[in-house]
């Protein structure tokens, strides 16, 4: 087992789960859970010294590729709602107070009752 690999995997992973909990978008979950597999992988190797390198291979690396094209596609439709909508409130604490209070969608739309 590579340690080194291992321990920047898995602070990687950890980096991305605490951007997960703070964000309003799905990809970084699915990324993390991506990662988690590829560290997983990382435990095979201590647990079967004799497992073949590819095996060993598509079990840590190649996970990174979807990983890639997960995040190419995340930038993409984070730049298409940019031109869309002029602004993407990418993280919680962006979000309008009323959304954050439990307002839907629907409801931010239409504007706020007149006294």
């Amino acid at each position: 087992m590579e340690i080194g690999i291992a321990l920047t995997d898995l602070s990687l992973f950890l980096v991305i789960v605490a951007i997960s909990l703070v964000t309003t978008r799905f990809w970084p979950i699915l990324m993390a859970s991506m990662m988690g597999c590829g560290l997983f992988g990382h435990l095979t190797k201590p647990l079967g010294p004799d497992i073949l390198n590819r095996a060993y291979y598509i079990a840590v690396a190649l996970w990174s590729y979807p990983e890639l094209t997960l995040l190419a596609v995340a930038t993409w439709r984070h730049r298409v709602r940019l031109k869309r909508h002029g602004v993407d409130y990418a993280w919680v604490w962006q979000l309008p107070r009323r959304y954050r209070n439990g307002w839907s969608v629907d409801e931010l739309a239409r504007p706020l009752p007149q006294n």
